[in-house]
């Protein structure tokens, strides 16, 4: 009889899941398909820098190197002759069966009837929750979620348990960690409430166990994490992420939370086509789920058990609702307050501990109507309703209304075509896929993928881009962007059908601008359209591969609108001529008088500004540091480099001026209209003469700088620099657009000397801002000019459009170790001269040692001559370090469980 109840559960399991188990690979946005060479390097130990996936120009994964473990397994299984859509299927089978396991576990202990437990275990994987994640292919969130109560379970059943029980429990919050880091923190705040809940009822002749017992739990679950983990937490601590690297996965969401509606009849607010932004409605019929969940506490008066639960579902229903009525600003406050709620940007996590609390309080109210009930045959007909009723709720899975997984995927055979014609093609060149790559689009090592939607507000790119309606027209506005292509060694550009993507509405306008941005693509010179395949798909002319030498080198002390020479000639191609911003590596300029095969040029700067660039970033001081986001109570306000896209449309739509300069790294202090700003002598270094980098331009006024209520300097900030044009391309309808925006220019001012006293700074006019500022001795002021004026003297200084490409040639060989590190052999070399390496620009990048900079503003540069070298990034051997710990506690647990056993 039990074994009949068991195999319904399955029955009515497979009836809403069974399409994910037919042949054929299931994809979705989260789970594009995944070539076997890919899937197969997953097996290699674990790698702190990627270019697969979407990343193809590479990005520093520190952040993320927690799932090595299970992508490791995941590889292994291909190793083994599983293909995509075999590890696929087998991993939803496993999230599936350790869903029912976990629930049937804690139910099983906290003695529910074996019906009840059925209901439990249904309810947990037959729910909107569920069914969305794994429709949107994050099957690691499934097996999360899968995960989550037999790791609660493990840990519950060990407080009170021995040595091995703990020792099991932790490795099991580790592989909870390894499946997403994020939920260790949702298991810390479960257990946590829990502590507190027990301290409630505890009797004080018992609390010195009891705490003990606790505090032994958490010392050999942290021990094991952190141990395990060492791999990663190591260069993580050493070498810490930029926060413009990270920052977009800590910000919340306060658009697209769930209503409280939404997380208390537990629908996911995305339900059912899955598109982020697009909320659904409430659906009433969802109503009967929270009445049966809340009859627990009714139906088991006073229960120890359920009253945690309760509590367990109520908190959960409010953070999921996140910044949504009632009292929309406490979550918005914990998220910028308490450590770790910064990692739910998106609250729907909380749906997790919903399912889970709702799961268990469904099985115990089942379990009280059993008892009430005095005949088998109406306890089964009610469970078979309820049943029934999960099924019902669910029916845009059987109706064939979902989006992902549950759906067949579109355009496969065309999908097909376009991956056999790039395998057929050997040499490497990226993939750029507009906006994103679909989950059928091919890519390998050899053609990793590149994503519009993933750089379109990185410079250079977010320098093309004219407007703030188009996000993409950087590719048809950009005169630059074919070089840019080249340099990144970008060989081909897909635009994909428009309703191969997600989008929230598919009207005419979208697809209207779909075919007319089509057609601008391919009216580009530099674009060559791929009659073999049916999706559209384009030829970049020229492309560079991964390693390649320049014939000259530019030292730029400008803004990057000097980019837009190189398409005035061969000779100012960028591929013949790396150029490295100053303003974006303070103080380099002193290797320019090292070496005597790099050249200097002054786009729109001067003197002042040569001589200022050998300041070393150590000396200057951002005031933007002290300054927040939105304007304080003396009217200054921030923007940080990261922020140029929104910078400038700021100010080409607001004050009609352009301005393209980097920021020397930091970031700008703005002042609109009359304010003060006042900083403490010990910002600055210990100089006596101050310099100040300022924007000049015609909506600006002046700043005037004070100490002791004395003026010790001031700068005219109001010029008329020129105009300048930008053009938005029209199509059929629509004629050609041209903007007029003023020009605007940063640069290097001396203030005057100064005291030991606080420092004042008044702002007149529409708006002025500081980047910068400097207090450096006089002799070394003086310094800097001598080294100028040699540089002047030498006729280093020449301007960009006398470039010409009769410098040496050479021969680069390489061959990728693995994704950190390369061999390279140059030869032919008969000058010193610029190694290209078109991966992101990180300056852990070494070449035997040296560190890379930053060549077009955005890949990695080496200066060398003929020989053979290692190019590899530093970090990895960090990781190499920190493995060698996280064995060693792998070691000592199994050791202990051996000797314990």
């Amino acid at each position: 009889m039990l074994n009949k109840k068991l195999l319904f559960l399955f029955v009515v399991i497979l009836s809403v899941y069974w399409i994910l188990f037919t042949p054929g690979p299931k994809v979705a946005n989260d789970l594009p398909i995944t070539s076997g060479e890919s899937i197969k390097a997953f097996f290699s130990l674990p790698k702190i820098w990627t270019s697969r996936d979407s990343v193809g120009l590479g990005e520093y994964t520190v952040f993320t190197l927690w799932s090595w473990p299970i992508n490791a397994v995941v590889g292994l299984c291909a190793l083994g002759g599983l293909s995509f859509s075999a590890i696929e299927k087998l991993l939803t089978l496993l999230a599936l069966i350790l869903s029912i396991f976990g629930i049937w576990k804690i139910g099983e202990r906290y003695n529910l009837s074996f019906i009840a437990r059925i209901v439990s275990a249904a309810f947990y994987v037959l729910n909107t929750y569920l069914l969305l994640v794994i429709d949107g292919g994050q099957i690691s969130i499934a097996l999360t979620y899968a995960w989550f109560p037999v790791a609660y379970f493990l840990l519950e059943k060990s407080i009170y348990s021995n040595l091995k029980a703990k020792l099991i429990s932790g490795t099991a919050v580790f592989i909870l960690g390894s499946l997403d880091i994020r939920f260790i923190f949702l298991m810390t705040l479960v257990l946590i409430i829990r502590f507190f809940y027990e301290l409630l009822f505890l009797q004080n002749k018992k609390f010195l166990d009891w705490f003990k017992s606790w505090v032994t739990l958490a010392i050999i679950v942290v021990f094991i994490i952190v141990g395990l983990n060492f791999y990663w937490l190591l260069p993580l601590f050493l070498v810490p992420l930029q926060f413009d690297a990270y920052r977009g996965l800590i910000q919340t969401s306060f658009i697209n939370s769930p209503t409280l509606g939404h997380a208390f009849l537990m629908i996911t607010p995305h339900w059912y086509k899955n598109i982020f932004g697009l909320i659904s409605p409430l659906k009433w019929e969802f109503i009967l789920i929270p009445i049966l969940v809340f009859l627990a506490p009714i139906l088991r008066y006073k229960n120890y058990i359920v009253g945690f639960w309760v509590l367990i579902a109520l908190l959960a229903i409010f953070l999921t609702k996140g910044s949504q009525e009632p009292f929309p600003q406490f979550y918005p406050w914990i998220f910028e307050t308490i450590p770790g709620f910064s990692l739910f940007r998106d609250t729907t996590k909380f749906y997790f501990l919903i399912a889970l609390a709702y799961s268990l309080l469904l099985g115990i109210t089942v379990s009280e109507i059993e008892k009430k009930l005095k005949h088998k045959r109406l306890v089964n007909l009610f469970v078979f309703s309820i049943i029934l009723y999960f099924i019902f709720l669910l029916r845009p899975v059987w109706l064939g209304e979902m989006t992902g997984t549950f759906s067949l995927p579109r355009y496969q055979k065309e999908y097909e075509e376009l991956s056999e014609a790039l395998k057929k093609d050997s040499q490497f060149s990226r993939v750029f896929w507009i906006p994103n790559r679909t989950p059928l689009s091919y890519t390998s090592a050899i053609h990793p993928a590149v994503e519009a939607s993933r750089i379109y507000d990185q410079r250079p790119f977010a320098s093309g881009i004219v407007g703030s309606y188009e996000l993409f027209n950087f590719l048809r506005e950009g005169p630059f962007i074919q070089e840019m292509f080249n340099v990144s060694g970008i060989g081909y550009l897909v635009y994909p059908y428009l309703d191969s993507l997600r989008e929230p509405s598919s009207n005419n306008n979208n697809t209207e601008y779909y075919y007319d941005f089509l057609e601008q693509l391919s009216n580009l010179s530099w674009l060559e359209k791929l009659e073999s395949v049916k999706i559209p798909t384009f030829k970049v002319k020229n492309p560079q591969s991964k390693f390649f030498l320049t014939s000259n080198t530019w030292y730029v002390i400008g803004s990057d609108e000097i980019l837009n020479e190189a398409t005035k000639s061969a000779d100012l191609s960028l591929s013949n001529n790396a150029l490295v911003f100053l303003d974006k590596h303070p103080g380099l300029i002193s290797t320019l008088l090292e070496s005597s095969s790099t050249l200097l040029t002054l786009y729109e700067k001067d003197l002042t500004d040569l001589t200022a660039s050998f300041i070393s970033k150590e000396n200057l001081y951002f005031p933007s540091q002290a300054l927040a986001s939105e304007p304080n109570k003396n009217g200054w306000w921030k923007r940080e480099s990261s922020d140029f896209l929104w910078w400038r449309n700021f100010l080409q739509q607001k004050y009609k001026i352009d301005n393209q300069d980097y920021y020397l790294g930091g970031g700008l202090s703005i002042s609109e209209g009359e304010n003060e700003l006042l900083l403490t002598r010990d910002k600055l270094a210990n100089g006596k003469l101050l310099l100040a980098r300022v924007m000049l331009s015609p909506k600006s006024g002046e700043m005037i700088f004070y100490q002791e209520d004395k003026v010790i300097g001031k700068v005219n900030t109001y010029e008329n620099l020129g105009k300048s044009y930008k053009k938005i391309t029209g199509s059929k309808d629509i004629p050609d657009r041209v903007f007029e925006y003023e020009k605007a220019n940063f640069k290097w001012f001396v203030i005057g000397e100064i005291n030991d006293q606080p420092l004042k700074i008044k702002t007149s006019g529409d708006i002025n801002v500081i980047n910068a500022l400097a207090a450096i001795n006089t002799k070394d002021w003086e310094r800097y000019i001598n080294k100028a004026k040699e540089l002047e003297d030498r006729n280093r200084i020449i301007e960009f459009k006398e470039a010409n490409t009769q410098g040496a040639k050479g021969k680069v060989v390489y061959e990728q170790v693995d994704p950190t590190k390369y061999k390279i052999k140059v030869e032919n070399l008969d000058s010193e001269t610029m190694l290209v390496f078109s991966e992101k620009y990180d300056p852990h990048w070494k070449i035997n040692g040296k560190s890379s900079v930053s060549v077009y503003g955005f890949l990695n540069g080496f200066m060398l001559t003929n020989g053979e070298y290692i190019v590899e990034f530093e970090p990895q051997k960090l990781v190499y370090y920190g493995f060698l710990v996280s064995v060693a506690t792998l070691l000592v647990i199994l050791l202990l469980l051996i000797k314990l056993k």
